[in-house]
């Protein structure tokens, strides 16, 4: 069910639970981000880790030289040093993305792939979200994005 009058550069989709039926927002992934999002295997959580988190520059000296220094390699050696979830699952950045509301895995074997609620409908000409969408927004980062406390 895209929206084809979004500007799908990162195809942006909205798509739904199969189980559940609630929305969501599928973006791929930028490649120009900053960040990588490690999603738990077992729940719904997600860890954001920065490029610039200091941990993050520990774990790329540690590589051997001889490693192709790729964003996969980095990856998986990011997860190997990242906290277990709430859940006692684990961050993976290949894990299944699932719903927030009932587990359900929603998006499988694509690990380049983000999935957000969907709030509300910006398309098809993008409006900034109003403050009660904003706050619904804000709720569902506290409640499933980790950004601290994040390493073993």
């Amino acid at each position: 069910m895209a929206d084809e009058s979004v500007d799908n550069g990162l195809h942006y989709e909205t798509v739904e639970c199969p189980t559940c039926h609630t929305r969501f927002d599928r973006v791929d992934r930028s490649p120009f981000s900053d960040d990588f999002d490690f999603y738990c295997d077992n729940c719904a959580s997600r860890v954001e880790v920065s490029l610039y988190d200091p941990v993050v520059s520990v774990i790329e000296q540690t590589l051997p030289p001889t490693i192709e220094r790729s964003r996969g390699v980095l990856q998986c050696a990011i997860e190997e040093r990242l906290r277990t979830c709430d859940c006692g699952g684990h961050y993976r950045h290949d894990a299944p993305r699932r719903c927030h509301h009932c587990n359900t895995v929603v998006i499988h074997d694509e690990p380049g792939v983000d999935l957000f609620p969907h709030i509300y409908d910006f398309a098809p000409n993008y409006r900034d979200p109003t403050p009660k969408e904003q706050a619904q927004f804000d709720a569902w980062e506290r409640a499933y994005v980790r950004r601290s406390d994040i390493w073993l």
